[in-house]
């Protein structure tokens, strides 16, 4: 199968080597739709484990009651029992889309004992109380947090993504409504020692973004268009 699954689940998931779906129990009221189309009413589990670096994921999909049944006759009409990947990606292409309303729609379990939580909601990393996306590591510290609305970064008071890493370190970056905020609004990311201290700045200004160290002199010139080079820098290779 090569289609991409829609929204944010991770074409990861393509790998699974083994796989389980439950009907949920109906929780009285309708999954919001993206459309006019009949709304997704039942909410299915997804449990499956995929090779490399995870153990096991977990799915929650909002799909129609007519999608689930055409699904079965689907799967009767396949000569061979379809893999449980093949499944979610039919479910998918017929409209079926991510979707919690009570807690992370995907999370995702790591060999190493760290677990990734992501709230979506309709399709889209959403959450209007906390962070989207959080990472624990094994020992349940929390180590990424990303705050998503309508699936754009954004947070309005505070950084919209933080890591913290193992020496204490955090590396922080600033967006609102999907874009990264202005120098005139203060520098959209900060890296911080174990201290507190700030130790590394970017400013994005102009079109471009700077790099300011305290204690420096501030004459940086242009270095970057876009962020990724600081965020693969200062933080730990992300998990999905």
């Amino acid at each position: 199968m090569g289609r991409r699954f829609s929204g944010v689940l991770a074409a990861s998931i393509l790998g699974l080597t083994s796989f389980s779906i439950a009907l949920a129990a109906p929780s009285g009221a309708p999954a919001a739709a993206a459309s006019s189309q009949q709304a997704p009413i039942a909410h299915v589990t997804v449990s499956g484990k995929l090779d490399d670096d995870y153990t096991a994921v977990t799915a929650t999909l909002a799909v129609s009651p007519k999608t689930l049944r055409d699904e079965k006759i689907w799967q009767a009409q396949q000569k061979a029992p379809p893999s449980g990947a093949a499944v979610v990606g039919w479910l998918i292409h017929r409209g079926g889309k991510l979707d919690s309303q009570d807690g992370p729609a995907l999370i995702y379990h790591y060999t190493n004992g760290a677990t990734t939580y992501r709230y979506i909601h309709d399709g889209q990393r959403d959450r209007q109380d906390g962070p989207a996306i959080i990472e624990r590591s094994a020992n349940g510290t929390v180590t990424r947090e990303e705050y998503y609305h309508n699936d754009q970064r954004d947070r309005q008071s505070g950084p919209a993504i933080t890591w913290r890493n193992a020496d204490g370190s955090t590396y922080e970056e600033y967006w609102r409504n999907g874009h990264e905020r202005d120098r005139q609004d203060g520098p959209v990311a900060i890296k911080r020692n174990a201290k507190g201290e700030i130790t590394f700045e970017v400013f994005y200004e102009n079109g471009y973004f700077k790099t300011e160290y305290p204690g420096l002199p501030s004459a940086t010139p242009p270095v970057a268009r876009t962020l990724a080079q600081f965020y693969h820098q200062f933080t730990p290779t992300p998990h999905p």
